[in-house]
């Protein structure tokens, strides 16, 4: 699983904070980081002045319809796309006063929601960028949702591994943040038709609070 985020999880930086997890079969990574290598290249050749951070094409870079061109490349019957959207007016400030926290707590959704669409699944590799998760949060992640598949779930079977790349060095990556750019934006607008190409793969996306979401 690829694992990137769109939006901020401070306050009053955006009123919604989406994380999407790209799943695919552990024989299919090196396809999905291909496929974005030559997304990549194509735009920084139609770009050919512009510089990229690191080196690494984002979807925050370009205009609707260069994303719209990566994500038709991207979004094929391959993948699977597992995302969770917060309204940040919706829940209470506090849970806010410790990010780290609060994207595990979004994250177990996801976690939920995939093993219980691949009942046969034994192993969870996720790749996150580096520098979302801060240093000393990374065992917070990794132990906070395999806490929550053995003791909660009793998910024993299944193991759970985090790594974490930098996302310029990690294609895959760069594909969930596309992903999740384009689901992100959608709820920002209103008027953003560019989940419609996220849609092919979509295969479950949540809302918190469930109850109160946009309102």
């Amino acid at each position: 699983m690829f694992i990137d985020e769109s939006g901020n999880l401070g306050y009053g930086a955006g009123r919604y904070f989406t994380i999407a997890f790209v799943v695919v079969d552990i024989a299919k990574t090196k396809t999905i980081r291909r496929r974005m290598k030559k997304a990549s290249l194509f735009m920084k050749q139609k770009h050919i002045n512009k510089v990229w951070k690191d080196g690494e094409v984002k979807a925050a870079y370009l205009n609707p319809e260069d994303k719209q061109i990566v994500l038709q490349s991207l979004c094929k019957p391959d993948i699977q796309v597992y995302s969770i959207t917060t309204d940040k007016e919706k829940i209470h400030h506090q849970w806010l006063d410790d990010k780290a926290a609060f994207y595990n707590f979004m994250s177990k959704y996801v976690i939920d929601a995939i093993v219980r669409d691949n009942p046969d699944v034994r192993q969870l590799n996720c790749y996150l960028d580096a520098r979302t998760i801060q240093v000393q949060s990374k065992n917070s992640f990794e132990d906070y949702l395999k806490i929550h598949l053995v003791y909660e779930n009793n998910m024993y079977d299944i193991e759970f591994n985090g790594m974490y790349i930098e996302s310029h060095l990690d294609y895959g990556i760069q594909t969930a943040d596309f992903v999740a750019n384009a689901i992100n934006q959608y709820y920002l607008s209103g008027k953003n038709n560019l989940i419609t190409y996220v849609e092919p793969s979509l295969k479950n996306h949540q809302f918190l609070p469930a109850d109160q979401f946009g309102q």
